[in-house]
């Protein structure tokens, strides 16, 4: 397995391909004044890590994320982004390496509208801290600034703690282009231009979100409620979720249904 600074200057290597820079000093400056919000009291349950997508560097992690990785946000800045990698599953940190290689090329290739709408997923994540303390968690990436063709520049990921919701050895990542969606699962670990769930399992879990139950979802879409009662129990499979409620609530964080 490669050692977490292996796997930093990877993704450095890939993504410095394509995003070569920085925004300007100025702009980034002014960003990260604004970032500080993020460190208000009534935020304490929001983890947020800032990144460059150039050389992957941290700019800024708010203190309720340096606590749930077991340190301080001034330690986390100074050794960088390996320490966060260092936390997490190498398995995982590989397979998201890997999948960076080919993501990376199709939003080279996406239109700035399409690059505009790019975020990644990253589903039961096993985080392991400095002291053994152990997470379940879900990384959620959105770009926070582009430049004039729509590149993105910086990036801010979500952290959402999903030890109460998702079994243990299941994990999957979710990436979107535009209207293009790619998978990784755990358990045909391959990249695939496809969602986790199918059109129709989402549109049973939408139902199943409205409150409705089998034998009403089975009426409406002229479905048995064996049918309808399967569906659910895929979805919970390929999710990892515990329970319905689970279900829905993994699928609302990663925006698959609203």
């Amino acid at each position: 397995m490669q050692t977490p600074a292996e796997a930093h200057q990877k993704v450095v290597d890939i993504w410095g391909q394509y995003y070569p820079t920085l925004p300007a000093p100025a702009q980034l400056e002014e960003f990260l004044q604004q970032s500080k919000i993020l460190d208000h009291s009534d935020l304490n349950n929001l983890r947020t890590v800032i990144f460059a997508y150039h050389d992957f560097s941290i700019h800024h992690i708010n203190t309720s994320t340096a606590r749930y990785f077991g340190s301080v946000p001034e330690e986390i800045l100074e050794v960088g982004p390996t320490y966060i990698i260092g936390c997490l599953l190498p398995q995982q940190v590989e397979a998201a390496v890997n999948n960076t290689r080919i993501i990376s090329r199709q939003l080279h290739r996406a239109s700035p509208e399409e690059k505009r709408r790019y975020q990644s997923t990253y589903v039961n994540c096993n985080i392991t801290c400095r002291y053994g303390n152990k997470h379940r968690s879900m990384f959620h990436s959105i770009p926070v600034l582009w430049d004039e063709h729509n590149n993105p520049l910086l990036g801010m990921f979500l952290i959402h703690d999903l030890e109460p919701f998702l079994v243990d050895g299941t994990w999957w990542y979710r990436y979107q282009i535009g209207d293009r969606i790619f998978t990784y699962h755990s358990a045909h670990p391959e990249l695939q231009e496809t969602d986790i769930l199918t059109s129709r399992e989402l549109e049973i879990l939408k139902l199943i979100a409205e409150g409705a139950s089998s034998k009403e979802i089975a009426a409406s879409l002229f479905l048995s409620v064996n049918t309808v009662d399967n569906h659910r129990r895929n979805m919970l499979k390929k999710t990892g979720a515990v329970d319905t409620s689970a279900l829905i609530h993994v699928c609302k964080l990663c925006h698959m249904i609203q």
